[in-house]
This record gives C-alpha cells, structure tokens and sequence, in this order.
C-alpha cells in the first residue's frame, strides 16, 4: 500500500548558493540519485554517487559540462511554458527541499508543481536534449533513468502523478510530454534499493562495481585512483589468473574477426572499381537487372574540414596553446612473462 503524507520541508533552495545546495544533497537521495541506485544511469555508477555523498572529489579532473547542464537549466521555464500551453494546467515554481518523513535519506528538488483540474498536484519535470535523442522518447517512452527520477520524486512528495516534458531541438515540433502514474510494486522495490545503498553510505562501505556498465566503472576507477608510475608492479591475486586467459582468448578471437572484416572490405572495394571506372564523371548511377531489380548507385564527392594541428603550432603557437586540450588515458593490456 502506498504512503500517502505530508513531505518534510528541509530548506528553501531559493535563498542557497551552489555550494551550500550541494551540501543540502549530500543528506541523502535525490530525484536524479535515485536512478543512479538503481545502475540505470548513463553517466554514474553507485560508486561515484557514494563519493559523493560522504564528500570525497575525484583526483582527476572530470569533463565539464557546463554548457549543457547551463542550457538544460535556463531552458527549464520554456519547457514548463510550452507544457501548459499544450495541457493548459496550472503550473508553479516550488523552490522548496524536502524529505520523506518515514524515509529521511530520500530528497527532493522539484522543477515544476502542476495544479489539476480537479484540484489535484501533480510533479512536471523538465527535460531537454538534442533530436539525435529522439528514438529515446518515441511514443511516449520515457528513458528508465527518467522515470525512476520521477518514481522517486513521487514516493517523496506523496503524489500520485509526474508528467514528465522533454524539449528535443529548438522547434515546437520537438516537444511532448508523457505521464507517469505512481504504482505500489515499483516504489517498494525503488526504495528498498536506495535504503540498501544509503546503509553503505552510513557505513562507509563502497559499494561494488559488479553489475556496472564497463566503460563507466572504468572510468570511474580512473576518476579516483590516480596512476603511479614509479609504485611497483601490484602482486595480483592468483584468482584473476583464469580471468586475465579468457580475457587473451576473447582478444584473439576479436582480432581474427576484425582481419575477417578487413579482408571483406578489401574484397568489397575491389568490386566497386569497374563500377566506378563505367560511370565516369558521374556521380550517381542506375543498374536494372535481368529479373527487373533496380539499384541506385551514390558516388558523390563529401566534403570534410580539418584543422591541421601541426601547421597551426608552427604558424600560430599562442592560438594553439590558447585552444589546445591535453587529455589523459589509459590502457589496459596483458602479455605472458618468459
């Protein structure tokens, strides 16, 4: 059965700078946390938000992001706009911080409150992106990420709905929203995760990388373990022995695909050049087969521009190391000892 209540009111954010909201968060989970609990984030895993929350930073420098976050930020009141144009609901800035009163490490921030037409609340979140995301939001879909942010947002607030708006592009055809309704199953389950990770949290236990998507948990470990060149080589555990022998095989295996898939592409493009050499001048060709199949050849010139690093340190140093961008890696090989 689903809690209906009056959430906690922990602070005004209005009257906050950055720094003293984000000390505000670190008291618990809030709405965009909540799908990173549940590894369904495309940017963190439950480790980096672990860091977060008992205040450790990473060693290495993260990618900023500052003009996407800023234009997600200042295009929020446009999408809360065109969403009442189209619902025609009442809508209203909440600026308010609060807690669930039966489970106090559960935030929320809200973007938008909407009054329905019954008297009802309901919670809008704002959210905008580039129309290459589109396939994401098709049919009313809502990215899961998304909709556990909302999920959680409901649980907290004791609301039975969260439209969720989303703005793709800079046209109105770019725009739609979609509603989520509150279910039981799903909330339980959402808030017995996050009380299981925010006990890690209280207990200073990190939480495993097990289950993580790969390239995030490497990059997590990157962003907090700073590389030593001078340390000795680590005394790796016996067990990852059978580990690090898959690990050759797969290598082995993929690079007998991809000499596979070269020598498909050589043997294709030799089939391209008495195409090519019968067409001439031309850039675009038409062949009907014997049984009425017809093909469209494109060989159209495409081009591309490039800026020529070398050229321009030589020509321009102050330019280049104005905009120059030194970027750190690292890569993970294996090679048997003699």
């Amino acid at each position: 059965m689903m809690s209906y209540h009056t959430p906690e009111v922990i602070v005004d954010t209005a009257k906050l700078s950055y720094e003293e909201w984000l000390d505000y968060r670190r008291l618990g989970i809030g709405g965009s946390d909540a799908a990173v609990t549940q590894g369904q984030s495309p940017w963190s895993t439950r480790r980096d938000l672990y860091y977060n929350k008992i205040g450790i930073k990473p060693i290495v420098e993260e990618e900023d992001n500052f003009v996407a976050k800023e234009v997600g930020r200042l295009l929020e009141p446009l999408v809360a706009e065109l969403f009442r144009r189209k619902t025609g609901y009442k809508v209203y800035k909440d600026t308010n911080m609060y807690r669930h009163p039966d489970y106090p490490f559960m935030l929320v921030n809200l973007d938008y409150m909407v009054e329905l037409p019954d008297g009802r609340k309901a919670i809008l979140e704002c959210k905008t992106g580039s129309v290459y995301n589109a396939d994401h939001w098709k049919d009313k879909n809502v990215p899961a990420n998304y909709e556990t942010q909302c999920r959680h947002e409901m649980a907290v607030m004791g609301i039975d709905t969260c439209f969720i708006a989303h703005l793709l592009g800079n046209s109105d055809s770019g725009f739609d929203y979609a509603q989520i309704d509150r279910d039981a199953d799903q909330e339980r389950d959402l808030i017995q995760v996050e009380e299981d990770f925010w006990q890690d949290v209280v207990n200073r236990e990190v939480p495993s990388l097990e289950g993580e998507d790969a390239k995030l948990a490497i990059e997590t470990l990157r962003k907090y373990v700073a590389a030593n060149t001078a340390e000795p080589a680590a005394k790796l555990s016996s067990f990852y022995a059978k580990t690090l022998q898959e690990i050759e095989a797969l290598q082995e295996e993929k690079s007998a695909m991809e000499k596979a898939v070269k020598s498909l592409e050589k043997r294709i493009k030799s089939m391209y050049v008495p195409i090519i050499d019968e067409m001439g001048s031309a850039v675009e060709g038409e062949c009907i087969g014997s049984d009425g199949s017809r093909f469209l050849v494109n060989y159209k010139p495409m081009a591309k521009t490039t800026v020529d690093a070398k050229k321009l340190k030589e020509e321009e140093p102050i330019v280049y190391e104005r905009f120059v961008k030194q970027s750190e890696s690292r890569r993970f090989s294996i090679a048997k000892a003699s």
